[in-house]
């Protein structure tokens, strides 16, 4: 395993476009039997990147990070990461450089389990933890406040995770009392808002994994290597 995969270095890009104009760009919307058809043409805008800041570049301390689940930064420009083998939320500031560490590995106040996600709900920091099977709300300055019951859920990180709102709080993924698909229920400040069901296919589509509820309330998919493809 080479150093870099073992760190997990964090390398927080900037995008901007290229000054030179693009030449013959078009974008045409046709309605077609009440179907919207949306076509680009011409040349497609040049963009580069450019390294803003660079997290755990090195062999030991607080930079050097085990895994990253999740990144989210505050207004300052400090950001927030999530690492799970450490089982701590570390806060670097906008120059890169370690300012303070919250959280560890456990089972109580302010501990993870499984430290999987991050997210803002208004000025406090919402961090999922499924192992624990609760969401936990910190300060700022990494102080305990109180946990939300979640059920312990394993996945994909671009779909078991927080699905931050901006002020009107985050989407999390719970578990139904049909075990009928997976939606997410919006939290904010006051508590549960509103609840989105996941897509499902229909009955008579091919199946190419397969779910298991555990126990324990979990939730797990398993992929199914030979399941047909279309």
């Amino acid at each position: 395993m080479n150093r870099l995969i073992r760190l997990g270095i964090l390398t927080l890009p900037i995008a901007c476009a290229a000054d030179r104009p693009i030449a013959d760009s078009r974008f045409v919307i046709d309605t077609v039997a009440g179907i919207e058809h949306r076509r680009n043409s011409g040349d497609p805008a040049q963009w580069s990147a450019d390294r803003l800041v660079r997290i755990g570049a090195s062999d030991e301390g607080p930079a050097a990070v085990g895994r990253i689940r999740s990144v989210i930064a505050d207004e300052d420009g400090n950001v927030y990461v999530a690492d799970n083998i450490a089982g701590e939320i570390r806060v670097f500031d906008e120059a890169g450089m370690h300012v303070s560490s919250f959280g560890r590995k456990g089972e109580g106040p302010g501990e993870f389990k499984d430290l999987y996600s991050l997210a803002w709900l208004g000025s406090e920091i919402a961090a999922m933890d499924p192992g624990n099977a609760r969401i936990g709300l910190f300060t700022r300055d990494g102080v305990w406040l109180e946990g939300i019951r979640h059920y312990p859920l394993t996945g994909p990180g671009t779909l078991v995770r927080l699905h931050p709102l901006g002020a009107d709080g985050f989407y999390a993924p719970v578990i139904d009392s049909r075990r009928a698909g997976l939606p997410f229920v919006r939290i904010t400040r006051e508590g549960a808002a509103d609840t989105i069901g996941a897509p499902r296919a229909p009955d008579a589509a091919p199946r190419f994994w397969s779910r298991c509820d555990r126990p324990d309330g979990g939730v797990q998919g398993i992929s199914i290597p030979d399941a047909p493809t279309v």
